[in-house]
């Protein structure tokens, strides 16, 4: 019987963490439930309320500063961070984690260049279709001007 109890007191230990974990990963989520979660002591609803789009830029610049390496270096890695957090992960004292911050700051610099590059591509592109069209609609009207 007494296996028993410690089961059941695991499976709602589990079932707690679970639905934590959810309210936290959830963008419907209040910003002052977030704050609330971000100082849970389960690295896994951290992380979750570190990956939710909705967490305050207050709240994430205080996760950055958290004593936990691991939860550090896992919001280093993420790319959907704002540039503040990642720039002040950048500083962090531990090699691996600022180290690992510097490379998603690259990676978003590179990512940027890219899609500035695609759209300057496609409005050229856009542009020389435009350019074809408006000639094409020129020789339309002077060959109905010749027929009239």
């Amino acid at each position: 019987m007494n296996s028993y109890l410690i089961t059941t007191t695991e499976k709602s230990t589990c079932k707690r963490q679970l639905s934590e974990e959810y309210i936290a990963a959830n963008n419907l989520t209040p910003v002052s439930t977030l704050a609330i979660l971000s100082k849970s002591s389960k690295l896994e609803i951290k992380l979750a309320v570190a990956e939710n789009r909705s967490t305050s830029l207050c709240t994430l610049l205080e996760m950055a500063r958290n004593d936990d390496a691991d939860l550090r270096f896992s919001m280093a890695e993420n790319a959907n961070l704002p540039i503040a957090v990642l720039t002040l992960l950048s500083e962090d004292d531990n090699p691996y984690i600022s180290c690992r911050a510097e490379r998603t700051l690259c990676l978003i610099r590179k990512g940027r260049k890219t899609a500035e590059t695609n759209v300057i591509s496609i409005t050229s592109t856009a542009r020389g279709a435009a350019n074809r069209g408006f000639r094409r609609f020129i020789q339309t009207l002077t060959r109905i001007a010749k027929v009239c």
